[in-house]
């Protein structure tokens, strides 16, 4: 995949996201030659497990911070970009969490609170890179500040492999069906209206 398609991509998966009620909303943002996706989540965390999701203003109907269980409960925005890379030529999946107070999480602080514990195991211990890659953190390529992101070693194969006899995936569908199976390990998943559209 070229940067132009790529852009094709996200342009795509950005107006299908647009016209889907029930989809998170992202913002396509276009930096000289640069395009990517970006948007922002809050997330109520009880235990290590997501328990509830809201976007934007809604986070205050969610829990009164006065009365929250600090010990049980944490409030957490989730901020997703997908960015091109040129090196792999294909999309990735860069994100960063905060705590309520703003303060940038930690490795650790990720897999207790946003990795699920199912993808733990291959994303923190495995010896080799799943079809979800490793989560790494490097400056991101277009604000150059400090990301995490889901390392995009194997996505190339993972796409050839989706697509099977068909030789590729749709344009149109490339990066919903990309971040339906990158997504989860960052608490970026999709609506299931997204892909009935």
């Amino acid at each position: 995949m070229d940067r132009n398609l790529f852009h094709q991509a996200i342009e795509h998966f950005y107006n299908d996201t647009q016209s889907c009620p029930s989809e998170v909303k992202w913002t396509l943002v276009s930096q000289s030659r640069y395009k990517y996706l970006t948007r922002c989540t809050f997330h109520r965390m009880e235990n290590s497990n997501v328990s509830d999701q809201t976007q934007g203003d809604e986070l205050l109907q969610v829990s009164d911070p006065a009365t929250a269980n600090v010990e049980r409960v944490h409030m957490i925005k989730l901020e997703h970009h997908i960015v091109y890379s040129p090196g792999y030529q294909v999309p990735v999946l860069y994100f960063n969490g905060y705590d309520a107070e703003g303060t940038a999480l930690s490795l650790d602080d990720l897999y207790r609170w946003v990795v699920s514990k199912e993808m733990q195991d291959s994303l923190k211990h495995s010896n080799t890179l799943s079809a979800q890659g490793s989560i790494s953190q490097e400056e991101h390529p277009v604000l150059g500040l400090p990301f995490y992101y889901i390392h995009p070693c194997e996505t190339q194969s993972m796409m050839r492999s989706i697509a099977g006899s068909h030789g590729e995936i749709n344009i149109s569908n490339y990066i919903k069906t990309w971040l339906s199976f990158i997504g989860p390990a960052a608490q970026c998943t999709l609506s299931h209206q997204l892909f009935l559209q």
